[in-house]
């Protein structure tokens, strides 16, 4: 599952595009079913950074990065967590479409 993950939201591959919102619920429920980041889960964080600048609607992946760091604790956390923090810093303006009624 994790290489059509990482296939589908990466968005150098031709059929990203078409993939990534299907692949954005999936990526939410590993996180949800797993106890803590799988290094697997940890890998697609790269990909998140091209996802957030796309211009679309971000919450289902805000809710990944929600999911991110609700899970990680202990020893691995601040180090992971300045990685999220780097992502966040890098992608600039985001757009966050605003579900409430």
């Amino acid at each position: 599952m994790y290489p059509l993950l990482n296939y589908a939201t990466n968005l150098s591959n031709p059929e990203a595009e078409v993939l990534v919102e299907e692949a954005l619920k999936c990526w939410g429920v590993a996180l949800a079913v797993e106890p803590s980041v799988a290094p697997q889960l940890v890998g697609l964080l790269p990909n998140m950074s091209q996802l957030l600048k796309r211009g679309k609607d971000n919450s289902a992946a805000f809710q990944i990065l929600e999911a991110y760091l609700l899970l990680q604790v202990g020893a691995r956390a601040v180090h992971f967590n300045c990685s999220l923090i780097r992502l966040y810093v890098g992608i600039g303006t985001v757009h966050v479409q605003n579900t409430a009624g």
